[in-house]
Parts: C-alpha cells; sequence; structure tokens
C-alpha cells in the first residue's frame, strides 16, 4: 500500500481560468502537482516491484500493458517450450502479407443485442424479499473476467486455436468436413425464421452490417458452424486457408496463472488484501486479449529534423504525403514498401 503521506490530494480544478489564476492559486496548486508526481512515483515502484515478483520482467521494457502482457505469454510458452519433446513443441506462425489480409476479413468484431429494451413494473412490494420472490424486474448480469475466460475456456465452453503452419488450399468443403480450424470464402443464405443474424456482412465502403439478406465473404470454421446450425445454407467457394494442427491450452495455462492471483486476493478480508498484484492480474489478462487482434501499421508518420532522416525514412516508405513545418521540421507521411510489408507483421 502507499503511505498517506504519498497519495493524492484534491485541488477544485474550476479555480484555474485564466494565468493568473495560476499565480494566485500558487501555494495550492504547487504541491498538488508535487504529491501527484511522488504517488505516480509511488505507483510505478510498486507495479514494477510486483511484476518482477512474478514474472522477473521490467515495465520500462514496454510502452503499453498490453504489449507487457504479450511479452509474458511468449515467456510462458518459451517456458513450455523447453519442458516439451522437440516434435511436440508450440509453434506460432506469424502470417505474411497475404495471409494476413485474408485473415483480417475474418475478423468482424462482437456486438451486443437488447433482447428486452425496457420494462416497467406497476407492482408494489413491502420488501426487498418479496421483490426478488416476485421475478418482476429486469436482471442485468455482467461477467467476471469475460475476456481471459473467452480465450482460456471454462467448463461449458471448450475452446481449441490452430497451431504451427497454415497452409492454402483449393477443396474449401473437404477441409471444413475434415475439421481443419481456418478460415473458408462462403457464399450463404440465412434462415427466416430466426430473429437475429448470425453471420455478419462487410460492406463495399468497409463498415459492417448484421442482416439476414443471402451474402459471402470470408469467415473462421466457428462462425461457419455456428452458422449452419441455425439453418444458413452454406457453399464453399474460392480456396481457404486451414491449419492441420491445434491445441487446446494455449492460453488456459498462462491465463489460470493470472486468474488465480487474482481470485488469491479477492477472497482475502480487506486489510490483508494486495490490490496492486490483484488489479496487474486483470491488466494483463485484458491486455493480451486486444493484443492478439493488434493490426500491423503499414503506415507512418514522423517529424524529420535533418536530411539524413529522411533518406532513412523514403528507404523503408514510399512517401505518399509531406508538410513543411518550420524551416528545420519536416512532416513525412509514408507507406511502407511492399518488400519489407512483411517486416511489419509481429503478431500470430
Amino acid at each position: 500500500k502507499i503511505s498517506e503521506d504519498k497519495c493524492k490530494s484534491e485541488f477544485k480544478h474550476k479555480k484555474i481560468k485564466s494565468w493568473e489564476d495560476v499565480e494566485f492559486y500558487r501555494n495550492e496548486v504547487v504541491p498538488y502537482l508535487e504529491l501527484d508526481l511522488i504517488s505516480m512515483k509511488e505507483i510505478f515502484y510498486l507495479f514494477n516491484s510486483e511484476m518482477y515478483k512474478l514474472m522477473k520482467v521490467n515495465i520500462t521494457s514496454y510502452l503499453t500493458i498490453s504489449s507487457l502482457s504479450y511479452k509474458c505469454w511468449i515467456s510462458y510458452l518459451f517456458e513450455i517450450n523447453k519442458k516439451l519433446k522437440k516434435n511436440n513443441k508450440i509453434k506460432i506462425e506469424i502470417p505474411d502479407k497475404f495471409k494476413y489480409d485474408f485473415i483480417k476479413k475474418s475478423v468482424y468484431g462482437g456486438r451486443c443485442n437488447a433482447i428486452k429494451k425496457e420494462y416497467i413494473s406497476n407492482a408494489k412490494f413491502d420488501n426487498y424479499e418479496e421483490f426478488i420472490n416476485s421475478n418482476d424486474f429486469i436482471f442485468n448480469a455482467d461477467v467476471s473476467s469475460l475476456y481471459p475466460t473467452a480465450m482460456a475456456g471454462f467448463e461449458h465452453v471448450h475452446v481449441k486455436y490452430p497451431i504451427g503452419l497454415s497452409r492454402w488450399s483449393n477443396i474449401p468443403e473437404e477441409e471444413f468436413k475434415n475439421n481443419r480450424y481456418g478460415f473458408y470464402e462462403i457464399e450463404y443464405i440465412p434462415p427466416t425464421n430466426i430473429n437475429y443474424p448470425i453471420l455478419p456482412t462487410r460492406l463495399e465502403n468497409g463498415g459492417i452490417q448484421w442482416n439476414l439478406l443471402p451474402g459471402s465473404g470470408i469467415y473462421n470454421n466457428i462462425d461457419i458452424e455456428d452458422a449452419a446450425n441455425n439453418g444458413y445454407k452454406i457453399n464453399f467457394i474460392g480456396k481457404c486457408l486451414v491449419y492441420d494442427h491445434t491445441i487446446d491450452n494455449l492460453f488456459s495455462g498462462y491465463i489460470n496463472y493470472w486468474y488465480n492471483i487474482k481470485s488469491e486476493e479477492d477472497i482475502k478480508p480487506e486489510n490483508e488484501r494486495n490490490n496492486s498484484r490483484r488489479n496487474i492480474a486483470k491488466l494483463i489478462m485484458n491486455g493480451l486479449y486486444g493484443k492478439m487482434l493488434q493490426k500491423a501499421h503499414f503506415k507512418k508518420s514522423i517529424i524529420a529534423n535533418k536530411i539524413s532522416e529522411i533518406f532513412e525514412f523514403m528507404d523503408d516508405y514510399d512517401l505518399t504525403g509531406w508538410e513543411i513545418l518550420t524551416e528545420n521540421k519536416i512532416l513525412l507521411i509514408g507507406e511502407i514498401n511492399e518488400n519489407k510489408e512483411n517486416e511489419v507483421i509481429t503478431k500470430p
């Protein structure tokens, strides 16, 4: 815990409406800002100390929580691979640009459906027990650790992930029937007796629409199977990108490690709880989920201060725009050279 003399204090920011106010309230502002920095320093030390105890990493090596989490996961896999036999090691593929573009077309994002938008009860209750027993209310539920649970799987949802090298195939229907995990191009016709669509449609402008109209697109085998089970008629077209091997514990060991840390703190009495360790576990679990969907950046902009920086930028990027900022600074905008596209794809 951070001692009280190093915690953030309070200051009514509405007092400051001009530079004159800053001077007038300087005796209040300066101590407030100093304490703000001191408390941040304490939090940083605490965070770094706990992370080093748990994973032997220094947080100053990473710009974001998600990049830190990704590094910890890679380290975890490395340790597993050291214990496994040579031919059983977990191999993760970084796709080339052609595969990357195909895979990204299958990523549509999540959605929420309001099954019941509003509810008004006319009943009156004398006490809370009567209210609960009546079932005359809408129950709003939240899920604990939703993202990491989706990655690791649990009792009612068994998960698998493709591993090793992917391959292109011109027999998509046969690959699908053989339970090959991967990405398929299909045409589909939705049923007319369901209220909510299973498959989204990607629009020409890049947007996404959920409807019950016939469509086509690239989808993973899990989404296709879900659609077929709900009455969609599926026609495989073109080629598919599939994997010959799967694994069901790609994330579960790592996620369970952090989840157990979080749970151990949750069950402790408040005065014994290590809240910093609990919050770190929560951040690390959620951070990995987003990192696995991170886009590769093929475009870049820099502010060049000298001619050598301009030449270095143009070695790797095709110039698409520029703007003179001052006599010593120029903004450069570029798209990475085609022969270096694969270098910026760094995630499986």
